[in-house]
């Protein structure tokens, strides 16, 4: 995929962060990591020139949810609130990720939308910005 998208940035979760207890986002991390390393080497999977695809070495490989992180991209209010929507459309993690009970009154939800808000000015305060989504940054060259 990415040798056919050749995006410049690849976002993804942090594989290496201590004490990742849910392995679906480990796993994704390494798939992610793996994938870029895969698609920069030509050496790799040399049946997709057959199909016109060349190695592709994405600009950065952003990985969030990490413990030190050393990069943030400047956002703005409208992604904090898509952010905060996409995450409150996924039921299965309110009570164990956004301390959300099954039979909150929308007050646990208000309270983790004031959460992500928060985190996003403490990021850009970090990053000299005013709303900010931290990462850390790999070079996929190395």
């Amino acid at each position: 995929m990415i040798r056919e998208t050749t995006p410049d940035i690849v976002l993804g979760h942090d594989p290496w962060r201590r004490w990742r207890m849910h392995p679906d986002h480990r796993h994704a991390g390494f798939l992610t990591v793996d994938a870029v390393v895969a698609a920069r080497d030509p050496h790799y999977h040399r049946e997709h020139m057959a199909d016109g695809l060349t190695h592709h070495r994405p600009r950065a490989l952003l990985l969030f949810e990490c413990e030190e992180p050393d990069h943030v991209e400047r956002i703005e209010q409208r992604h904090v609130d898509a952010k905060v929507d996409a995450l409150l459309a996924h039921e299965s993690q309110f009570e164990t990720t956004m301390v959300i009970a099954d039979d909150d009154d929308g007050t646990q939800a208000a309270a983790f939308r004031e959460r992500t808000e928060r985190e996003a000015r403490t990021h850009g305060r970090t990053g000299g910005v005013g709303l900010g989504e931290a990462f850390r940054l790999m070079d996929p060259a190395s």
